[in-house]
């Protein structure tokens, strides 16, 4: 018998067809709290998770703290960079068994473990990766578990002490030189006594969302003591998931926590319950969180499916951006950490940018789509949203219907003015006698303000015509006389 088999390595089932599953470690003090962010988020420079507990050797409460510090220059880790991190751990365990810190590999085969596109972006991602990793500082208080000791622990340390990348570029007499990492030494001995739990890789990269990813790792964790976990809700939101901490409001938290639940319910992970059943109200504010397994997916006897898992469908930004070439992941990633508008706003200018084949997304669309919302970059210039041009049209529909409006009115009142005139002057004619009106028409051919009136209406040859002329004048007139009696 060959002892030197990896025990995780590619498996068949009883009849002799490939097992669908990719099993890997997860190092459990990383389960228990995520030293990552759940996506990448701008002007955050540390994080820091927290859970006050009763020490089981001592007796006495104890604070477990762990602080994450990361380069200004590459950020923090994200939930991308915790994939990367166990598809490393995946590579050393079958590499060397935990034998041996440094493991050397390429960038193709941790795509290729990840399921991700053989693209460009990936390679770029990888390498982002490997610099965050290797600038992360995580200083474990009272809460770094030591498997040899069997206590927990402080201390401080990273996670890669260095790494090469090379993928074939440099070439020696022996073959092609592989990139290759050392895990920083305290991080290694945690995976070297066995500090890990194996876990079915192929199961956690289905998952959509990093909040799902990591819930899935943390209670696998817990699963083992117990099939069902009563947990205070906003130490499991906030220190074992990784929600923002700024969510002041249980009820929010809960609506952040639900598309993870409905989708470890949908592949058989959790048990479904109530609302009623899931939460409960302990104290003001207070409210704990009852999480029932189903299933333990990772050690299952049968293969898993290859078809894509149940879960719940893609929300309408997550379409939208994997339309347009996002991966689902990083759509969900981007959906869950992003307000709906932003992403909107973002997809807008990023069609406008493709429709004019401009050159920072001919390389690499989806990419800068995805750092679009990720930093909330500035709109380019000459562009202008859907919503502008709306508002804009808008504005001015408003101002014709207003210009619109007071030609209406004024025409109105020149209506009323001219039929108060005419009532005025008939009143007026109809009180003069044949020959007032005699005289009153012989004035007003001879009035010099009508002259140019007068001389068209001497000009006329049509009877009616003329008639028509003459009443004009008359009418004009006698405006003139009453308006200048009015005056004195």
């Amino acid at each position: 018998m060959d002892d030197s088999r990896d025990p995780d390595g590619p498996r068949t089932t009883p009849d002799g067809t490939p097992d669908e599953r990719l099993l890997g470690k997860d190092e459990m003090n990383l389960a228990e709290f995520p030293i990552t962010l759940l996506a990448d988020r701008k002007g955050v420079s540390i994080i820091v998770r927290e859970v006050p507990t009763r020490d089981e050797q001592t007796g006495k409460m104890v604070l477990r703290k762990v602080t994450v510090s990361g380069s200004e220059l590459y950020g923090l880790p994200s939930a991308q960079d915790n994939l990367i991190l166990l598809g490393l751990i995946y590579l050393t365990k079958r590499a060397n068994n935990f034998r041996e810190r440094r493991v050397e590999f390429s960038r193709s085969e941790i795509i290729r473990v990840l399921g991700w596109p053989d693209s460009g972006q990936s390679y770029t991602r990888i390498e982002l990766s490997l610099k965050r990793w290797a600038n992360v500082f995580v200083l474990y208080e009272n809460a770094w578990w030591e498997k040899p000791r069997q206590t927990y622990s402080s201390k401080g340390f990273g996670i890669i002490d260095d790494f090469e990348i090379h993928d074939g570029s440099a070439v020696r007499s022996s073959g092609a030189l592989k990139s290759n990492i050392a895990w920083n030494e305290v991080f290694f001995q945690s995976l070297e006594a066995g500090f890990v739990r194996t876990i079915d890789l192929k199961l956690l990269l289905r998952l959509r969302y990093p909040s799902s990813q990591q819930m899935y790792r943390f209670l696998g964790k817990h699963f083992y003591h117990s099939p069902t976990l009563t947990l205070d809700l906003r130490t499991f939101a906030c220190e074992h998931v990784g929600l923002d901490r700024g969510y002041k409001d249980n009820g929010k938290l809960k609506e952040k926590l639900q598309p993870a639940i409905e989708e470890l319910e949908g592949i058989g992970f959790l048990e479904p319950m109530s609302r009623e059943d899931r939460y409960a109200k302990v104290g003001p504010g207070q409210w704990t969180i009852t999480l029932r397994r189903r299933a333990d997916l990772e050690l299952a006897d049968d293969p898993i499916d290859a078809a894509p898992l149940s879960g719940p469908e893609p929300t309408e930004q997550e379409k939208a951006l994997i339309e347009r070439g996002v991966t689902p992941a990083t759509a969900a990633e981007l959906a869950l950490a992003h307000p709906a508008d932003r992403i909107a706003a973002k997809v807008e200018v990023f069609d406008w940018l493709v429709d004019r084949k401009d050159r920072r997304v001919s390389k690499n669309p989806a990419g800068y789509l995805a750092e679009s919302i990720r930093k909330d970059y500035a709109l380019p210039r000459g562009f202008e949203s859907e919503a502008h041009r709306r508002e804009r049209a808008a504005a001015l529909e408003e101002q014709r219907r207003k210009v619109e409006e007071a030609r209406r009115k004024a025409a109105e009142e020149q209506r009323a003015r001219d039929d108060v005139d005419a009532a005025r002057v008939r009143a007026y004619w109809d009180g003069l006698s044949a020959p007032g009106r005699e005289r009153l028409q012989a004035e007003a051919l001879a009035s010099p303000a009508l002259a140019f009136l007068v001389k068209r209406y001497r000009a006329q040859k049509d009877p009616e015509a003329a008639a028509r002329s003459l009443r004009t004048i008359l009418d004009g007139y006698i405006l003139e006389l009453l308006d200048a009696k009015a005056s004195r």
